[in-house]
C-alpha cells in the first residue's frame, strides 16, 4: 500500500495495476507500471510566455530547486528534454481564481495517466495575488520543488515551510527539502518498484486497500465565548481488507488531537479534538486534514467553522490600526468593545511607548470591525481619548493600550502605530543574499489620510535603480528597488534618495544593502 502522504493520483494507479494483474489484464498493469512514479525525471520546461529579459532569473529559480532536490536525494535524476516528458512545466499571463486564492490563483496542477501526456503538468501564472505582483524567482523556485515532489508521488501539505506546503501568495523564504520528505520518497520508490515487478513478472495480485470512514466530513457550531474550550469526537473505521493508517494535521496551532494508531479491517477508533479559542476571536473558519493509505481518501480537508465572541477589541473609526499625530500632537479616538462577562469592570487605560494622557467614557453605538471582517453594528463599552503632545517626533512608534480593572479574566491590551508625518518602511532595503540573478524589493513611503508627492528618487550605485509608483489616493506610494545582477562578489552598500513635495520633510535616504555570492 502507498504510504501515508502519497498523492492521490499515486494512489489509485496502484489500485487500478492490481485490479487489471488480478484479472490477467498485464498490458494494461504494465502500462500503469509506466506511469508510477520514478527517480528519473525528464522535466520540459516551456519558457515561450516568460517576458525574454526573465528566462535567464526564471531557468537560473528551477535550476535551484532541481539542486536541492538532487543534493537531498542524490538517486534522483532530473533532465530537461522535450521527449516523454514525465513533467512539464509552462507560464500563463494570468489564470482564474482558486477556491484557496485571493485573485489569481499561483499556480494550477494537472495529473494524467495517459501514455501521451506528462504524469504531472505544472502552469504557473506570471502574477501573483489580487494585487497582481509579478512572480519572482523565489516563487518560481518553490512552484518548482513542489511540482518535482508531486512528479515523486507527493500529497500537497497544509504545513508551510515545507517543499509540499505551496502558497497561492508570493513566498517568503524557500523552503528546504528535509529528511521527512526524503524517507517519505524512498517509501514511495520501495512500493512502486514493487508494483513494478507485478505486472513485468506477470503475477497477479489481490487489491490490497483500506476504505476509511468518518464520523465527521465537517464541524460546526454557534457561538462560543473567546478563551473557552470546544471539544468534539472524531469516529474512524476501516471497511477495507488492510490496516488502516492515517492521521490528523492541523492548520492552527489551537488544535489538540489526540494520538491515533493503524485500525485493523473492521475495527473503529475515535480520536478526540479539543480547540482553544484564546487567541482566535470572531469568525472560526479552520480545518483538520485527513491523511491515510485509503487511495479515495488518501487526503481531503474537514472544514472546522463557528464564532468566537471575543472578550475584547480596541477599534478605531477608521479601522486602522495606524493613530495620525499632527503638528499640534496626537488627539485619536479608540473604542473598547467588551463582552458582557467584562462589562463595568475597566478602571482606567494607560498607554506604554509613548507620553500620551488617556481620557476613559462609557460608550455605546455602532462600529464596524475591519479585523473580524464584521460591518458596523451596535457594540457597548468605553471611548478612550488619546492625548500626545507636539514634541512627538516625526517617525512611526508602537504603543500599546492596556485595560486595568478588577476580576479581569486575563490581559486586556492591544498595540497601534503612532505616525507623525510620511514615513519610510522599511528603514534599511535589505537585500540579503545576491547572486548573478536580477532581483529587486520595495520601499513602502506612507502617510495616512495626507496625500503627498514624491518628485524623485535616486540610487548612488551603478548596479540598483529605482522606480516610483504612486498608491490610489496619493498618501502611500512605493519606490520598487532593482538589482540587475552584476554587481562584483562581496558587500553591497549604497543609499536611496527620496524626494518629496512636503517641506517639513523634503529628503529620505534610506541605506540599501546586501551580500553579492
Amino acid at each position: 500500500m502507498p504510504p501515508v502522504g502519497s498523492s492521490t493520483p499515486f494512489h489509485q494507479t496502484a489500485i487500478r495495476l492490481q485490479e487489471a494483474s488480478l484479472k490477467g489484464d498485464f498490458t494494461l498493469a504494465q502500462q500503469l507500471a509506466r506511469r508510477l512514479p520514478t527517480l528519473e525525471i525528464t522535466l520540459q520546461w516551456d519558457e515561450s510566455e516568460i517576458p525574454a529579459d526573465r528566462r535567464k532569473e526564471f531557468s537560473d529559480a528551477r535550476d535551484r530547486a532541481i539542486q536541492a532536490w538532487t543534493r537531498a536525494l542524490p538517486e534522483l535524476k532530473i533532465r530537461l528534454g522535450k521527449t516523454d516528458p514525465v513533467l512539464k512545466v509552462a507560464f500563463v499571463k494570468e489564470l482564474p481564481e482558486n477556491p484557496d486564492s485571493v485573485g489569481p490563483a499561483g499556480a494550477v496542477y494537472f495529473d494524467s495517466d495517459a501514455p501521451s501526456e506528462p504524469q504531472v503538468e505544472a502552469v504557473l501564472s506570471l502574477v501573483r495575488t489580487q494585487y497582481r505582483y509579478p512572480i519572482s524567482p523565489r516563487d518560481v523556485e518553490c512552484e518548482i520543488l513542489f511540482a518535482i515532489g508531486r512528479s515523486l508521488g507527493l500529497e500537497r501539505s497544509p504545513r508551510l515551510g515545507t517543499v509540499m506546503g505551496r502558497l497561492e501568495s508570493s513566498y517568503g523564504v524557500v523552503p528546504r527539502v528535509d529528511g521527512r520528505t526524503v524517507a517519505l520518497v524512498r517509501e514511495i520508490q520501495k512500493v512502486a518498484d514493487t508494483l513494478r515487478t507485478t505486472a513485468r513478472t506477470r503475477t497477479a495480485l489481490t487489491p490490497a486497500k483500506s476504505v476509511a470512514a468518518l464520523s465527521h466530513d465537517k464541524f460546526e457550531q454557534g457561538t462560543v465565548a473567546q478563551g473557552s474550550i470546544t471539544n468534539f469526537r472524531i469516529t474512524v473505521t476501516n471497511n477495507g481488507n488492510v490496516d488502516l493508517v492515517y492521521g490528523f494535521t492541523p492548520d492552527c496551532g489551537c488544535f489538540a488531537v489526540g494520538q491515533v494508531a493503524p485500525i485493523k479491517p473492521g475495527q473503529t477508533a475515535v480520536v478526540p479534538v479539543t480547540i482553544d479559542t484564546t487567541d482566535t476571536p470572531g469568525p472560526f473558519d479552520k480545518a483538520l486534514y485527513f491523511y491515510s493509505n485509503d487511495p479515495d481518501r488518501n487526503a481531503f480537508r474537514i472544514p472546522v467553522r463557528f464564532y468566537v465572541e471575543p472578550s475584547f477589541r480596541f477599534l478605531t473609526a477608521t479601522g486602522s490600526p495606524v493613530l495620525v499625530a499632527e503638528e499640534n500632537g496626537l488627539q485619536a479616538e479608540i473604542f473598547l468593545v467588551l463582552s458582557e462577562e467584562l462589562q463595568g469592570k475597566i478602571d482606567r487605560v494607560r498607554v506604554v511607548g509613548l507620553s500620551v494622557l488617556t481620557e476613559l467614557e462609557p460608550w455605546e453605538g455602532e462600529i464596524a470591525d475591519p479585523g473580524l471582517g464584521e460591518p458596523a453594528r451596535k457594540r457597548k463599552g468605553y471611548r478612550v481619548r488619546l492625548l500626545g503632545s507636539p514634541e512627538i517626533p516625526p517617525g512611526r512608534a508602537q504603543i500599546t493600550l492596556v485595560a486595568e480593572g478588577t476580576d479581569l479574566p486575563g490581559p486586556v491590551a492591544t498595540s497601534f502605530f503612532v505616525q507623525k508625518g510620511i514615513v519610510a518602511l522599511p528603514l534599511t532595503a535589505f537585500f540579503g543574499e545576491l547572486t548573478a540573478t536580477p532581483t529587486g524589493t520595495t520601499v513602502l513611503l506612507a502617510r495616512p489620510n495626507r496625500p503627498f508627492r514624491i518628485l524623485s528618487a535616486e540610487v548612488d550605485h551603478p548596479n540598483l535603480s529605482a522606480k516610483i509608483e504612486p498608491g490610489a489616493d496619493g498618501s502611500e506610494w512605493r519606490v520598487q528597488l532593482r538589482y540587475d545582477g552584476k554587481a562584483p562578489i562581496g558587500s553591497l552598500s549604497a543609499t536611496l534618495k527620496v524626494r518629496t513635495d512636503d517641506p517639513r520633510q523634503p529628503l529620505f535616504e534610506i541605506p540599501i544593502s546586501g551580500t553579492v555570492r
